[in-house]
């Protein structure tokens, strides 16, 4: 299994949205690869069309890394209060 960002990293302000990644096998991977517009429809369906477009706007929102978020964020998947 393979983590796949649908925005790659040079989109930074999607980088570790969970909308953003998507967990496929080798195959599927290369495919959605070599083949973007299916990816397009893939997530389009798996999110609905409402939440594709917030992440669209998101991954093209112009934001640098907040290590300091990032690691809260960490903190709390792991140890939820």
């Amino acid at each position: 299994m393979q983590a796949s960002h649908f925005w790659g990293r040079k989109a930074e302000s999607v980088r570790f949205d969970e909308e953003n990644v998507d967990c496929l096998c080798f195959t599927c991977h290369n495919y959605f690869e070599m083949n973007p517009h299916e990816y397009v429809e893939f997530k389009k369906k798996r999110l609905g069309e409402q939440r594709y477009k917030m992440l669209m706007v998101r991954a093209h929102t112009t934001q640098k890394r907040d290590d300091t978020k990032i690691l809260l964020w960490l903190k709390d998947l792991v140890c939820p209060n």
